[in-house]
């Protein structure tokens, strides 16, 4: 960590370019993630650095994501202390309300502030399309925030993930607009217990042909799994490796209180940071020192 904390102190540039929020620059080569009938959409409300991170790596690997919910006040509770997050189901009801019809579609919805992508739409595409799903949700080793369902999840193999977490899932346009509608739902009810409740029943979970990403091989959710992860990397790209499964997961969600180990795999991720190529992310996003006015 000190040799990171060195390259990040040096800052050499001369001229520089700024971007506007959401469109900074893709460093792949990558068409549009909606050419591959692929749209990411999140919701938030404030751009944070966590939110600029998540939107880096979006764009790194051309990723389009539609943003639902910014510059407006959070009404989904203190999800920080309890629980909370209908807002976002809200949100989503009227933001993918256009997108009803668009049967070959697919959307991917995550969290923003403390998700990085580690992979483009056609890797995606590639694994939904593995599970021969209509709608696949992440999963994590916590039943929360209702424990006493725990008895009523299917059950998984050995080194699988058996609890369903709302902080990512994708699925195609209607089934997921179909989902989200389902149910009136209150700003501060909890996001997760309605898909939970959703997924639980069987009639439904058959309907929309709803599965867990059990393995991470879409979705990997850190909390209570960080001893199952390792960094690596190949060449001048990063990634996280699950050396339970076996899996290289594309999209990475640091749930949970486990924020600061989050944020430290965050330094590298996205090819922010390798051995053969040092701090790439160190290039991005600098200030003109000669515009500078000092007072």
């Amino acid at each position: 960590m000190a040799l990171i904390s060195r390259l990040f102190m040096v800052c050499l540039p001369i001229f520089f370019v700024f971007f506007p929020p959401w469109s900074s620059p893709s460093i792949g080569v990558h068409s549009s993630s909606v050419d591959d009938g692929l749209l990411l959409v999140t919701v938030a409300s404030d751009e944070t650095d966590g939110f600029k991170r998540y939107m880096r790596s979006a764009n790194k690997y051309g990723l389009d994501v539609e943003v639902l919910g910014m510059g407006k006040e959070w009404r989904g509770g203190d999800m920080a202390v309890s629980v909370g997050g209908g807002y976002k189901i809200n949100l989503l009801k009227e933001g993918l309300k256009k997108y009803k019809d668009k049967k070959d579609l697919v959307l991917m919805f995550t969290d923003s502030y403390d998700v990085i992508f580690t992979g483009g739409a056609q890797e995606i595409l590639k694994m939904f399309k593995k599970f021969n799903a209509r709608v696949v949700f992440s999963a994590e080793g916590f039943c929360w925030p209702d424990a006493s369902l725990m008895d009523k999840y299917p059950e998984v193999k050995m080194n699988e993930k058996r609890f369903l977490n709302s902080g990512g899932y994708i699925g195609y346009a209607p089934d997921i607009y179909e989902i989200i509608t389902h149910n009136e739902v209150g700003d501060k009810d909890d996001d997760q217990l309605v898909y939970t409740n959703i997924f639980l029943d069987e009639n439904l979970r058959k309907k929309w042909n709803i599965k867990l990403d059990t393995r991470g091989e879409i979705f990997q959710n850190l909390n209570g799994a960080l001893d199952e992860v390792t960094l690596k990397f190949k060449g001048a790209n990063s990634y996280l490796y699950n050396v339970k499964t076996g899996t290289t997961p594309l999209v990475v969600h640091g749930n949970g209180p486990i924020k600061p180990q989050f944020n430290t795999l965050g330094n590298y991720l996205a090819d922010s940071w390798t051995p053969t190529q040092g701090c790439l992310a160190c290039g991005e996003d600098k200030i003109n020192l000669q515009e500078v006015e000092v007072c």
